[in-house]
Protein backbone atom coordinates (compact mmCIF):
# COMPACT_ATOMS: atom_id res chain seq x y z
CA UNK A 1 0.00 0.00 0.00
CA UNK A 2 1.51 3.21 -1.15
CA UNK A 3 -0.32 6.56 0.41
CA UNK A 4 0.40 9.64 -1.58
CA UNK A 5 0.15 13.21 -0.92
CA UNK A 6 -1.47 15.48 -2.65
CA UNK A 7 1.43 17.39 -4.04
CA UNK A 8 2.83 13.82 -5.78
CA UNK A 9 -0.90 12.82 -6.78
CA UNK A 10 -1.54 16.27 -9.07
CA UNK A 11 2.40 15.62 -10.47
CA UNK A 12 1.59 11.85 -10.87
CA UNK A 13 -1.60 13.38 -13.38
CA UNK A 14 0.42 14.98 -15.49
CA UNK A 15 1.42 12.89 -18.19
CA UNK A 16 5.35 12.44 -18.56
CA UNK A 17 6.53 13.67 -15.21
CA UNK A 18 8.63 11.90 -12.82
CA UNK A 19 5.41 10.86 -10.38
CA UNK A 20 3.46 9.98 -13.44
CA UNK A 21 6.39 7.49 -14.48
CA UNK A 22 7.04 6.28 -11.21
CA UNK A 23 2.84 5.57 -10.26
CA UNK A 24 2.91 3.76 -13.79
CA UNK A 25 5.94 1.77 -12.54
CA UNK A 26 4.13 1.01 -9.25
CA UNK A 27 0.62 0.38 -11.03
CA UNK A 28 2.25 -2.04 -13.46
CA UNK A 29 3.76 -3.82 -10.65
CA UNK A 30 0.32 -4.32 -8.77
CA UNK A 31 0.94 -1.67 -5.75
CA UNK A 32 -2.23 -0.52 -4.68
CA UNK A 33 -2.56 3.13 -4.15
CA UNK A 34 -3.98 5.77 -1.34
CA UNK A 35 -4.72 8.77 -0.08
CA UNK A 36 -6.34 10.04 3.33
CA UNK A 37 -9.78 12.13 2.75
CA UNK A 38 -8.07 15.20 4.30
CA UNK A 39 -5.42 15.24 1.45
CA UNK A 40 -8.54 14.53 -1.08
CA UNK A 41 -10.21 17.31 0.21
CA UNK A 42 -7.13 19.54 -0.84
CA UNK A 43 -7.15 17.85 -4.19
CA UNK A 44 -10.51 18.72 -4.62
CA UNK A 45 -9.59 22.15 -3.92
CA UNK A 46 -8.14 22.34 -7.99
CA UNK A 47 -8.48 23.51 -9.75
CA UNK A 48 -8.71 20.26 -11.39
CA UNK A 49 -10.77 18.97 -14.62
CA UNK A 50 -13.37 16.47 -14.19
CA UNK A 51 -11.50 13.93 -16.01
CA UNK A 52 -8.41 14.56 -13.78
CA UNK A 53 -10.71 14.17 -10.59
CA UNK A 54 -12.15 10.73 -12.06
CA UNK A 55 -8.57 9.71 -13.14
CA UNK A 56 -7.39 10.16 -9.57
CA UNK A 57 -10.37 8.57 -7.74
CA UNK A 58 -9.91 5.13 -10.23
CA UNK A 59 -6.15 5.05 -9.09
CA UNK A 60 -6.32 5.91 -5.27
CA UNK A 61 -9.91 4.49 -4.39
CA UNK A 62 -12.15 5.71 -1.99
CA UNK A 63 -9.95 8.31 0.66
CA UNK A 64 -9.12 7.15 3.72
CA UNK A 65 -10.63 8.58 7.22
CA UNK A 66 -9.11 10.46 8.96
CA UNK A 67 -9.36 10.36 12.86
CA UNK A 68 -8.98 11.61 16.24
CA UNK A 69 -6.31 8.61 16.56
CA UNK A 70 -4.29 10.14 12.95
CA UNK A 71 -4.73 13.88 14.35
CA UNK A 72 -2.97 13.36 17.83
CA UNK A 73 -0.21 11.16 15.32
CA UNK A 74 -0.10 14.26 12.93
CA UNK A 75 0.67 16.34 16.39
CA UNK A 76 3.45 13.51 17.67
CA UNK A 77 4.82 14.15 13.77
CA UNK A 78 4.86 17.48 13.98
CA UNK A 79 6.95 17.66 17.31
CA UNK A 80 9.59 15.46 15.39
CA UNK A 81 10.07 16.93 12.40
CA UNK A 82 10.26 20.30 13.14
CA UNK A 83 11.79 20.87 9.77
CA UNK A 84 9.43 22.46 8.32
CA UNK A 85 7.15 19.58 6.94
CA UNK A 86 4.32 20.36 5.26
CA UNK A 87 1.16 20.09 7.67
CA UNK A 88 -1.15 17.83 4.74
CA UNK A 89 2.21 15.90 4.57
CA UNK A 90 1.96 15.11 7.88
CA UNK A 91 -1.21 14.62 7.94
CA UNK A 92 -0.71 11.50 5.19
CA UNK A 93 1.65 10.40 7.07
CA UNK A 94 -0.25 9.88 10.27
CA UNK A 95 -3.31 8.83 8.39
CA UNK A 96 -1.16 5.61 6.18
CA UNK A 97 0.57 5.11 9.84
CA UNK A 98 -2.64 4.45 11.48
CA UNK A 99 -4.91 2.21 8.38
CA UNK A 100 -5.06 -1.48 9.25
CA UNK A 101 -2.94 -2.63 6.43
CA UNK A 102 -3.58 -6.34 7.28
CA UNK A 103 0.46 -7.38 7.85
CA UNK A 104 1.09 -5.11 4.47
CA UNK A 105 3.65 -1.95 5.02
CA UNK A 106 2.73 1.46 4.10
CA UNK A 107 4.84 3.62 2.28
CA UNK A 108 4.73 7.74 1.97
CA UNK A 109 5.81 9.15 -0.63
CA UNK A 110 5.58 13.00 -0.30
CA UNK A 111 6.62 15.33 -3.06
CA UNK A 112 9.17 17.26 -1.00
CA UNK A 113 11.50 13.60 -0.10
CA UNK A 114 15.11 13.79 -0.59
Amino acid sequence: MIHLDTSFLIRGLARGTPEDRRLREWLTNGESLAVSCVAWAEFLCGPMRDVDVELAQRLVGEPVEWTVADAGMTAQLYELAANGTSGMALVSGANALDVDLAGDIAFLFFLNCQ
